[in-house]
């Protein structure tokens, strides 16, 4: 790598280090603009200057309500028609301990399912414009900010050359700047970094000003990232549009953004709902699939509750630059050991920080067109489960910081809860797995030496049960196949779907591949949390974007937990102890390592038209203008030069 260094400074004449802005790489940054950005305190109310949002409409207290009371009252129904079918002859503690189980998951189902329900019934509503202040206020100079960390230099600086190409062609009053926030430590990865960006200032016109900068040291990862930028540089920008590294968006969808943010002096962020794209193996198609056939509903229905208490996604959002300094500022935590720690999953943090201090963040489910890509394997994806997993249980923590909005509150209770479900779902499948087939013949009766009727009420077990067991499963994929049907039923739509034989397809195979997966997502999962309550951390390494080949062995180390788990399950079914309820599971965690194996294979190398999406059909134009700067950048001479020192 030494021997390519004299070429990278002969030509980046205008590249600087700056200790003293924490800079120890390299960058090409405009002057500074500092701007001040308070760590905020969780156990006092926010203390900063407070803007005063819009009265919140009694309406949208009637939706919350709608939502949320139906979802709560079936869950008290369902569990108090268990309790006085089990509570014959009193309670044993085994039954208490099934019946908090099933109230805790099932509340979770219905919510989802409530709110599901309550999107689809905005989207069969006649559709209306967009809902913006007729005032469009005044222009933003918006920072387009794209962190990265060890990522591919290709993908991400051919992403922002599409949107810069774009943004150059698209009229606006807003005026816009690029800003690529390198952490990356790989010295190999960093000097295709700096070509890149020799690249793109040699070929893009500076009407849209890019810029570049490195740390060495990932301090905070991306909240010390961003963070850095904004008390430097931030304060010459109204606005930052925040991307991940694999986000492009189109031009038309950023101006949006930017005039929903001047239009509304009270609005602190605005989210999007990017659409899946890129991938070419099983698993990366079958989630493409899913977001674009199902996605729709559980999105409308978040944004017709949330109203102006809604998420950050910590990507493809706009977010007012000077009230996120303001308020957004985050603490370190203190683990049981009382060590600091950062706080991992931030985004859904700032949102509640932002509304605390009274700004409005909203969401715009049906902004098209914005992307981002998904894991390629169900290794890959569950890695980084597990990184979302420890930072979503800090908000059980997080949750109960003074001065919150009680929406606010409730998203950081439900998204703990989405993790939290697992370990209660693999508790309920124990206790049946223990319970048998009979009083007499159970893994339970074996082990006390008891009968197991005197553990817990059988007479459930014989048709009194079923018919909650039909619902909870109908609730799980209800969202699907309403999903389903609305594409069924509009030609237009399944038309780009590859018609609706193709379109069923894909639609069947879905839901059969999420349901074999669920299983050993729950384990997983139930590890994670495991892990966490052992003081295991989770390493917050660069996610693996583009796919990973991984090798039998691998695969295998990597799910015997299940695998054990689903072998133990089989024996006992085939011996009799354990009901055949429990068998699709069983199948599930056994076949984990194929299921793993297969997720990875490339299905877009074959002719199959299996799992395809609109985006695959009609290639948006940015996706396209993207997939063009990416291989000019790749096949660059500077780039080439550099990958094969690096090779040597």
């Amino acid at each position: 790598m030494n021997s390519f260094s004299p070429i990278i400074q002969s030509i980046a004449s205008q590249r600087i280090g700056d200790e003293t802005l924490g800079i120890t790489g390299h960058m090409w940054m405009p002057d500074t603009a500092p701007l001040h950005m308070p760590t905020q305190n969780f156990a006092q109310p926010f203390a900063g200057p407070r803007v005063t949002p819009p009265r919140t409409p009694k309406s949208v207290w009637v939706r919350r309500a709608a939502t949320l009371i139906p979802a709560v009252a079936a869950t008290f129904a369902v569990t108090g028609y268990l309790a006085s079918v089990l509570s014959v002859g009193g309670l044993s503690v085994l039954e208490i301990i099934w019946l908090a189980l099933i109230f805790s998951t099932f509340i979770w189902i219905a919510f989802t399912f409530v709110s599901a329900l309550a999107g689809m019934g905005v989207a069969l509503k006649k559709p209306q414009a967009h809902d913006q202040s007729s005032d469009i206020g005044s222009a933003l100079r918006v920072a387009v900010l794209s962190p990265i960390y060890n990522e591919s230099p290709s993908h991400v600086f051919g992403n922002v050359a599409a949107m810069m190409a774009q943004l150059r062609n698209t009229a606006s009053r807003h005026s816009y700047a690029f800003f690529l926030l390198s952490d990356t430590t790989d010295p190999d990865i960093a000097a295709l970094e700096e070509e890149a960006m020799l690249h793109l200032r040699a070929q893009m016109s500076f009407d849209v000003p890019i810029y570049y900068r490195r740390r060495t040291e990932n301090l905070d990862r991306k909240t010390g990232n961003l963070a850095q930028w904004i008390t430097h540089w931030g304060g010459a920008y109204d606005a930052m549009l925040v991307l991940d590294a694999d986000s492009v968006m189109d031009a038309s969808a950023v101006v949006s953004l930017s005039d929903d943010l001047a239009a509304d002096p009270t609005l602190g962020l605005v989210q999007t709902c990017p659409r899946l794209f890129g991938s070419h193996t099983v698993f990366g198609c079958m989630q493409q699939f899913s977001s674009a056939a199902f996605g729709l509903f559980p999105a409308l229905g978040e944004a017709f509750w949330s109203h102006r208490e809604a998420n950050y996604h910590g990507h493809n959002a706009i977010v007012r630059t000077r009230a996120f300094a303001q308020c957004a500022g985050l603490p370190y935590l203190k683990d049981r050991k009382g060590k600091t720690t950062l706080i991992f999953s931030h985004d859904f943090v700032e949102a509640a920080l932002l509304r605390r201090a009274g700004w409005g963040v909203k969401m715009r489910p049906t902004l098209d067109p914005t992307y981002e890509e998904t894991p390629t394997t169900l290794i890959d994806y569950i890695l980084r489960d597990r990184r979302w997993c420890q930072g979503n249980m800090q908000h059980l923590r997080i949750m109960w910081a003074k001065g919150l909005h009680p929406v606010s509150r409730f998203h950081l209770g439900i998204n703990a809860l989405t993790y939290l479900m697992s370990p209660l779902w693999f508790g309920l499948i124990t206790i049946g797995a223990l319970l048998g087939t009979s009083a007499g013949g159970s893994v339970l009766a074996f082990l006390t030496g008891r009968s197991a009727d005197s553990f817990i009420n059988f007479a459930l077990f014989n048709g009194s049960g079923l018919w909650v067991l039909g619902l909870v499963y109908f609730m799980l994929i209800a969202p699907k196949l309403a999903g389903a049907a609305a594409v069924l039923c509009d030609t237009a739509k399944a038309d780009v779907f590859q018609g609706r034989v193709t379109f069923t397809k894909g639609a069947l195979m879905e839901l059969l591949g999420s349901m074999a997966v669920a299983p050993v997502l729950m384990v997983q999962q139930t590890k994670a949390i495991v892990g966490i309550l052992t003081g295991r951390h989770e390493n917050w390494g660069p996610q693996k974007r583009y796919g990973a080949r991984y090798d039998l062995r691998t695969i295998l180390r990597f799910h015997v937990v299940e695998t054990v788990l689903g072998a133990v399950l089989m024996i006992g079914i085939l011996g009799g102890a354990v009901s055949l309820w429990l068998l699709p599971i069983a199948i599930s965690l056994v076949g984990a390592p194929v299921l793993s194996a297969v997720s990875g294979m490339n299905l877009r190398g074959t002719k199959t038209k299996l799992f395809f999406t609109p985006f695959e059909a009609q290639v948006p134009s940015i996706i396209s203008a993207a997939s063009h700067h990416q291989k000019q950048i790749a096949n660059n001479p500077y780039q080439l030069v550099v990958q094969k020192v690096a090779a040597e």
